[in-house]
């Protein structure tokens, strides 16, 4: 820089140096108004908070439990103080769930006065996660006073109150209003800091109005069972207070209130997806008894315009159990409406058992029977091997998948109508099957599945990679090998995923040794996942089983009826965990350790969700396994001992999994 450029530079800040001085009072003065202005309005907003909470502390409870612990996040939450809210100056008060699930031995309520009261449950809102409790009192209590759900602003000032810590003073935690149709309709949701310390405290409004319980509702798909907690992750659901006073009259006579179920299932897994077609309907449900069926179109609900799957879920997921809402679907062009009234519990499930295998003809676009069980149903009904199957309850089949699937949503108490032709016959004939449960693996015999010319498929071998290969995961550490088999024909292979034991030195070529005749017999891919850590499996790595899935899928043709899960030891638990984190993917499950997981959570079984068990041990933990399987409707099998990976067939164990596998074939 030159001097007479410094010389000019040094003027001008001169310049600016003496304006700020000659400005300064000015600006100080402004400062200072807008500072005034700043702590009047923090100071009125604070007031604003300090008023609608103290309005309404005195309506907000502490209550304190005894023996009744609870799981939360997999951690046991012990004995201690918790939130309630009165709705009714009589002595009702409303709570959350959350330390009611495993009956407390004694409940104690601490009103604001200090005085101290026995409570009792009366009844539970398990589709809210919501308590009712009942003291005694001496004198009325003061409710809280319910805002209007239809005037609520996203956006707008909300306060969560808990008593956990002080039965006089109320906790506090400040946020806004974020969503107002959340969890299927059924809670409103606020980003305050919501924990199991105000969990059945009130969530109100600068006005001091209620506008809802905060419960520890599941924030994800609303499904029966045990919900995930979510506490003091930055936002909070509350169930809106006007439906809780909707339904306090039923709940004071002591009845219990459950989520509706109608007990069908969409085609498509795509919740926006533009028509909302039936897959199939649960036998015994609802939507069984109103006569809907696979292929209907549903148009509304409860005089709700139908566009897409997540709109029903919203429409659906507010009603209880008991409600009668009007269907309208749409079958063959025409509009069918019928009542439906919606239960609690679905009927046990089982998926039913024919005694067929089937194959695809591709020329013809038929299935032709490829194998009958011996003293099976169609074994029973006259069907031979090479029969052709054209119709299935009197409309045509020609894809094994769309027959399989007729097949699962199909009461196995109900006989079953196929359209039957043989070589030398012309015509189509009706034969009735009179399906059963499916039988032990035991019972069944393994078909070889390599294709004949009979099938009317190629013979020669699919232009695709045999042998062992690397699947190429090089972002993870985990290890992923696949045997293929030299492939005979066009029809699709099963698949064999199988998480190994955290550690285990796998011999690749003992493993060829073991599998590779089972796998060109039976038309199996086995792919071995490795953990990528040695000592141990973690959840993260769930994912790994996804990509797996994908990648094969995408280099040759998965046979979904014959896509099998499993693990060896520690292996065994990430994989039964992989299963039914995705239960829709997998027809079975292979638990290859001696210790079942004490806090895995079985769900009832459904059509294409009731995957069989295969367990290795047999012990206390693994019977106990079995038992409440079989009781939820799947069918669990065990080979009475454990195996390694690379077992052959003179190991009773590893023979005994192979023919697990080798019957999946069956419908």
């Amino acid at each position: 820089m030159s001097c007479s450029q410094r010389f000019c530079l040094s003027v001008l800040l001169s310049s600016l140096v003496a304006c700020q001085i000659l400005l300064c009072p000015k600006i100080f003065a402004q400062s200072n108004i807008d500072a005034n202005a700043s702590l009047q309005l923090m100071q009125a907003e604070e007031d604003a908070f300090q008023a609608a909470a103290n309005q309404v502390q005195n309506s907000v409870v502490q209550i304190e439990t005894f023996g009744g612990q609870q799981l939360v996040e997999k951690e046991t939450v012990a004995d201690g103080p918790s939130s309630g809210t009165i709705v009714d100056p009589n002595g009702w008060i409303i709570t959350s769930m959350f330390q009611f699930r495993n009956d407390p031995a004694s409940i104690t309520v601490v009103l604001p006065s200090g005085d101290r009261k026995a409570a009792r449950v009366v009844a539970r809102d398990n589709s809210r996660e919501l308590t009712l409790l009942k003291i005694d009192v001496d004198s009325p209590l003061q409710p809280v006073i319910a805002a209007k759900r239809s005037e609520m602003q996203v956006g707008q000032w909300t306060i969560a109150l808990g008593k956990t810590f002080d039965a006089q003073t109320a906790s506090r935690s400040v946020g806004i209003l974020s969503a107002t149709r959340r969890i299927w309709d059924k809670a409103i949701q606020a980003d305050v800091k919501v924990s199991p310390f105000n969990y059945g405290g009130p969530l109100i409004n600068l006005a001091g109005e209620t506008l809802g319980i905060l419960a520890p509702i599941d924030p994800g798909i609303a499904t029966e069972g045990e919900v995930q907690q979510w506490y003091d992750s930055g936002i909070g659901f509350a169930i809106p207070m006007e439906d809780i006073l909707a339904r306090l009259p039923l709940l004071k006579e002591g009845k219990n209130i459950e989520r509706g179920l109608l007990g069908f299932r969409p085609a498509v897994k795509d919740d926006f997806a533009k028509v909302v077609e039936i897959a199939g309907v649960i036998p015994g449900t609802p939507m069984a008894k109103a006569g809907f069926k696979k292929g209907d179109l549903i148009k509304r609900v409860n005089n709700r315009e139908i566009l897409f799957v997540n709109q029903m879920r919203h429409v659906v997921g507010p009603l209880d159990a008991g409600t009668t809402v009007p269907i309208e679907v749409e079958r063959d062009g025409e509009r069918i409406t019928r009542d439906c009234t919606l239960v609690d519990t679905l009927p046990i499930y089982r998926n039913p058992f024919v005694g067929l295998m089937l194959a695809e003809v591709v020329q013809s676009k038929s299935l032709v029977i490829t194998a009958v069980q011996a003293d099976g149903p169609a074994d029973r009904a006259g069907l031979k091997v090479g029969d052709y199957v054209r119709q299935f309850a009197g409309e045509d089949v020609s894809a094994l998948d769309d027959f399989a699937t007729q097949i699962i949503f199909s009461d196995y108490r109900q006989p079953i109508d196929l359209g039957v032709q043989s070589e030398s016959e012309g015509s189509v004939r009706v034969v009735q099957i009179q399906p059963t449960i499916w039988p032990s693996f035991d019972d069944l015999q393994a078909v070889s599945q390599q294709s004949s010319e009979k099938d009317g498929n190629k013979v020669e071998s699919a232009a695709r990679i045999a042998g062992t290969i690397e699947l190429p995961f090089s972002d993870v550490p985990n290890k992923v090998t696949a045997l293929v088999p030299q492939g005979l024909s066009e029809q699709p292979l099963g698949l064999f995923l199988v998480a190994a034991e955290p550690g285990e030195k796998l011999d690749q070529k003992q493993i060829e040794s073991a599998w590779a005749k089972f796998c060109e017999d039976q038309q199996f891919i086995l792919c071995v996942v490795s953990s990528g850590d040695p000592q141990a499996w973690s959840l993260e790595e769930l994912e790994i089983f996804n990509r797996s899935l994908a990648h094969l899928r995408q280099q040759y043709t998965i046979d979904n009826h014959r896509t099998i899960i499993g693990g060896f030891n520690a292996g065994g638990t990430i994989a039964l965990i992989a299963a039914f984190e995705d239960v829709e993917e997998y027809r079975g499950i292979f638990f290859g350790s001696d210790r079942a997981p004490s806090r895995f959570r079985l769900p009832p079984a459904e059509p294409q969700l009731a995957i069989d068990f295969l367990l290795a041990a047999s012990n206390e933990s693994i019977d106990l396994l079995q038992k409440i399987a079989r009781e939820r409707g799947y069918q669990a099998d065990s080979i009475g001992a454990q195996c390694k990976l690379a077992d052959d067939d003179s190991n009773e164990a590893a023979k005994r999994l192979r023919q697990f596998l080798a019957t999946r074939s069956w419908l």
